[in-house]
């Protein structure tokens, strides 16, 4: 079955009981997005990076359930199955019943757009109460969330620095194209220091049981707020991408923040957070960990550059998005080891 026949037959109104109005399909690198009415199916390609393997359907389906428990956590109500997408006897592609198997998708109710935590911030709708109320879920989470034994060994040292020095030479070949020299070297040159100088509060952060099985990709899009507080669409590919540090999960919000132009929230955010979690070494770790998942953005962003045939107008603000997320990473380094 091509991937083409199932976008083509997935788009159609008629291929989903419920019959919704219209269907709406977003592609992303690893996955096909359909949303259809109340509902979105999400299904999974059949591709493989150097941080994820999809190639097999067996793969597929492991890696949907994982999707389905590990948001779970956050998102109880809104991750609904995993669903197998059938053939049948007319070898025609059906949801859920069949003779054969050929994919599966993750379901899920659909999120009201309007009530994502970037669009309310963007409207002024967004109170500290409400970032009160979303330090404590965050703060829960990472309580409950799984730690111990070979979760720990993503909070060591060289861990850690392997993940820094993974930055830096995925990025050489950007210096003075998105990232400036002086910017590339002092952020490097912060980096190394800063591990040099902590290597007793990072043993500490382990012992203390701050590693856990976090979210990993917790940015201002995968937070809705509507009657209560949903935190969705965690990493469930790579767990290297997920186990870390509980200052992590909040260090990226916080650059998110930052990044959009709502600074005036991060700090009560954190005070939030150290106030439900009582975790009083966060603030000597944030300024690390913004300036690591900021100088990432800035990496990722870079690496669309090697697209082909890019319009002008796109090309153009990957090079200004690109430089914004390498300078608040420099922003952050310099600030060294003041308060955040």
């Amino acid at each position: 079955m091509s991937d083409t026949t199932l976008i083509e037959t997935m788009k159609n109104i008629d291929f989903y009981p419920h019959h919704p109005m219209d269907v709406e399909f977003i592609e992303t690198h690893i996955s096909y997005v359909f949303l259809a009415g109340d509902f979105v199916y999400k299904v999974k390609k059949p591709v493989r990076f150097d941080f994820l393997d999809f190639t097999s359907l067996e793969k597929r389906k492991f890696y949907c359930e994982e999707e389905l428990r590990l948001n779970r956590r956050l998102a109880p109500d809104i991750y609904l199955d995993v669903i197998g997408i059938s053939k049948d006897v007319h070898g025609n592609l059906t949801l859920g019943k069949g003779i054969e198997v050929i994919e599966y998708a993750v379901s899920m109710k659909k999120l009201p757009e309007n009530r994502l935590l970037k669009t309310l911030l963007g409207k002024g709708m967004v109170d500290k109460k409400i970032m009160d109320y979303l330090a404590k879920k965050i703060a829960a989470f990472h309580q409950e969330a799984q730690t111990g034994g070979h979760i720990d060994k993503m909070g060591d040292l060289e861990h850690i620095r392997r993940n820094q020095e993974e930055n830096f030479t995925e990025t050489l070949n950007y210096i003075n194209m998105t990232i400036p020299d002086y910017q590339y070297h002092f952020i490097r040159d912060y980096t190394h220091n800063f591990l040099n100088k902590n290597k007793k509060l990072l043993n500490k952060r382990i012992s203390d049981h701050k590693i856990r099985d976090c979210h990993g990709d917790l940015h201002l899009d995968h937070v809705c707020v509507d009657d209560q507080i949903i935190i969705y669409d965690c990493i469930e590919f790579n767990e290297r991408f997920r186990y870390g540090d509980v200052a992590e999960d909040v260090a990226f919000l916080t650059m998110d923040i930052d990044f959009n132009g709502y600074s005036q929230h991060t700090e009560s955010f954190i005070e939030s957070y150290i106030k439900h979690s009582g975790d009083v070494d966060l603030p000597s770790l944030l300024n690390f960990y913004r300036c690591y998942y900021a100088y990432v953005r800035g990496k990722v962003t870079s690496f669309r550059l090697v697209q082909e045939e890019l319009p002008r107008s796109e090309r153009e603000n990957i090079f200004m998005t690109a430089a914004q997320y390498f300078d608040l990473a420099y922003q952050y380094a310099a600030r060294l080891d003041r308060p955040v």
